[in-house]
């Protein structure tokens, strides 16, 4: 009993209790700053700007393989570079079979249609025909996007190999950030 006597004769006189409130206004002053953080990064992800493309068909559903239709959602972009890269494998090299590059663009969104523009090769069914038998063309599309302002930088990234007997682009895979 004597070790007990100890802490109750040392035992502080304020009362315990006058402390709740402190603990209560620390505790809430933590989950401020945590939610605070989640907010800002949700409002982030919710506001940057959506930089994408989607093969194109004709009125009729028929595919258009030489285009390509480019949509921006969600905020105004400015478009750093896109880059078209259309290849066959060759062994190890890559064969150019077309390549273009664009910089600098700013495009917005429209909210009824959704902004769009369209990237077309001209030449695309001539050159096809140019194609070794075996060869198997291959697509690499990337955009590399921001906020107007220049803040955050994205990306978008596609490849994908022609189908010849349906006309069509398979994708290989797909990237973005």
């Amino acid at each position: 009993m004597e070790p007990l006597k100890v802490i109750i004769d040392n035992w502080p006189s304020e009362t315990w209790h006058k402390h709740i409130p402190i603990a209560i206004a620390v505790f809430a002053l933590i989950i401020s700053i945590v939610s605070l953080y989640w907010g800002r990064k949700q409002f982030e992800s919710s506001t940057r700007p959506y930089v994408y493309f989607l093969d194109r068909s004709d009125p009729n559903g028929k595919p258009t393989p030489q285009a390509v239709l480019f949509f921006v959602s969600n905020s105004p972009a400015q478009i750093t570079k896109i880059t078209y890269d259309f290849y066959y494998p060759n062994g190890k090299d890559k064969v150019a079979f077309h390549q273009y590059e664009q910089e600098n663009q700013v495009k917005y969104p429209n909210t009824s249609t959704r902004s769009e523009w369209i990237y077309v090769v001209g030449d695309f069914y001539e050159k096809l025909k140019q194609l070794p038998t075996t060869a198997k063309l291959k697509r690499r599309i990337r955009i590399d996007y921001s906020f107007l302002s220049g803040n955050g930088n994205f990306f978008y990234e596609s490849e994908a190999e022609y189908n010849p007997k349906e006309n069509t682009w398979k994708t290989l895979s797909e990237r973005a950030k």
